[in-house]
């Protein structure tokens, strides 16, 4: 990522000297450069306040009392996000584009049912191109690399996050060793007994 940083300052620099770009391009080039950097900070791990201010006020909360997990969903840019919080981490987040000429969708808005956007959201979604879910995989990277498991599915990177598209849901989540290890533990025991 620096030497990244490096490069594109340098080049810069570089049709400045030559007077190919102006001091005014020159200075908008490396603020742009320097925004997508910091753009680039994981999602995962942020705390509340830093989701609360990054993709606004929560519209559904909910808090699980059986795992203590806090659930938040929120609407951005015809998005839903839901992510879930541990003691103030997020530990899992999702984001699924809505298909804004979807009827169901629009009567929600329009009569401000935001839970009814929440909750189905699987139904009125597009797919996410593959452009997006690079885009989605990026922010949450830390600067880490992500590894392709199942093309177009599942991807994982260091610090045992992975990443899965579902196709059903048309949903990207990205989920920490924390939640990881919630799910492993407790997968089957409301079976117990059967």
């Amino acid at each position: 990522m620096k030497c990244l940083r490096f490069k594109a300052i340098k080049y810069t620099f570089l049709f400045h000297k030559r007077g190919d770009v102006s001091i005014k391009k020159t200075a908008i080039s490396v603020i742009l450069i320097f925004a997508a950097i910091f753009a680039a900070k994981a999602r995962i791990n942020e705390t509340e306040a830093e989701c609360e201010k990054r993709y606004g006020t929560a519209v559904d909360v909910i808090l699980n009392k059986k795992s203590g997990f806090l659930y938040k969903h929120y609407l951005k840019n015809d998005y839903v996000i839901s992510v879930i919080f541990d003691k103030g981490n997020a530990i899992r987040i999702s984001y699924c584009k809505l298909d804004v000429m979807n009827r169901f969708y629009q009567e929600s808005v329009q009569g401000e049912r935001w839970k009814d956007i929440v909750s189905c959201s699987r139904f009125m979604s597009d797919k996410l191109p593959q452009i997006i879910i690079d885009r989605l995989l990026q922010i949450n990277s830390d600067g880490k690399k992500w590894t392709e498991l199942i093309p177009g599915q599942i991807w994982s990177r260091s610090g045992n996050v992975e990443a899965a598209y579902d196709k059903a849901d048309k949903r990207l989540s990205i989920n920490s060793k924390k939640y990881l290890d919630f799910i492993k533990d407790n997968t089957g025991k409301e079976l117990v007994g059967f």
